[in-house]
């Protein structure tokens, strides 16, 4: 194995057993030299290559959602309940699965993962039943701490609108690739449970053949949908409408992780009003 994976496994496992505290970058930074000397890692490598801290630290904040504050909500428009009449004739593949992930991985307090099941469950049902004939407009923002655990609760949130029936799925990620990039993996990692930058964009994700995340959660078989993926976790998998002409809104689901860009968002909007 490659000293730069036994590091990251290294720090990893030191994560997950400090999971029930908020951990800052700082601590995280002081175990990845630690582990880059460790013993058994310096042993394996007789040329023990220099570790990237910053890059790793970004790698393992992608993939671990370390703690996720109590959350608040505050509607201002009058909504429709609709979530407790449905709740019992939704299969819930996707969260279920991203819940067990969470869970088993020790990537999020278990206090944590009760409170960002209630309040997603509050979100959705605001958001409107997709079921729904007609036009409905809901809006509003996340305010947190960084490492609080945002993008760890839109990740449940878009697990449980594929459940109930969403089709079209936008995640507006930072203005910079890297930043996208990182986003999209933390989506392959919680939603499409497969690594994009092996699959790339297009194809569509077949549920138990996946192979990271959640994908090793999954059931086999079973009532679910299969989401496709419009962009990947490459540097230059932003959306590409050249590779979607014969792709339409309303079947499978389609899921993009773009840039905040404006050029980005025109060419969105021209795909789906063509």
């Amino acid at each position: 194995m490659e000293q730069r994976q036994q590091v990251k496994q290294l720090v990893m496992s030191w994560i997950r057993q400090n999971s029930d505290r908020s951990l800052t970058d700082d601590e995280i930074r002081v175990v990845i030299r630690w582990a880059s000397e460790a013993p058994g890692v310096v042993a394996e490598h007789s040329e023990q290559q220099i570790i990237d801290v910053d890059s790793i630290l970004r790698e393992v904040k992608a993939e671990c959602a370390i703690w996720v504050e109590s959350g608040l909500q505050h509607l201002r428009v009058p909504h429709r309940d609709w979530l407790p009449g449905r709740r019992g004739g939704i299969t819930w593949y996707y969260w279920k699965s991203y819940r067990t992930y969470l869970e088993d991985t020790g990537a999020m307090a278990p206090a944590s993962i009760d409170n960002m099941d209630e309040l997603t469950d509050e979100i959705l049902n605001e958001m409107g039943d997709p079921s729904e004939v007609g036009d409905w407009d809901r809006r509003g923002m996340v305010v947190g701490e960084v490492q609080s655990g945002k993008t760890a609760n839109y990740i449940g949130l878009i697990d449980k609108a594929l459940d109930a029936g969403y089709k079209f799925i936008i995640i507006l990620a930072g203005t910079q690739d890297d930043l996208r990039s990182q986003t999209q993996q933390r989506v392959d990692l919680g939603v499409l449970g497969v690594d994009t930058c092996q699959g790339g964009a297009g194809s569509a994700v077949e549920m138990g053949a996946a192979n990271i995340g959640v994908g090793l959660w999954r059931p086999l078989g079973g009532e679910h949908v299969s989401v496709y993926p419009m962009t990947d976790a490459k540097l230059d998998g932003d959306f590409n409408q050249r590779k979607f002409t014969n792709v339409m809104i309303g079947g499978a689901p389609l899921l993009l992780v773009v840039k905040k860009n404006g050029h980005i968002l025109k060419r969105i909007h021209r795909w789906v009003l063509s």
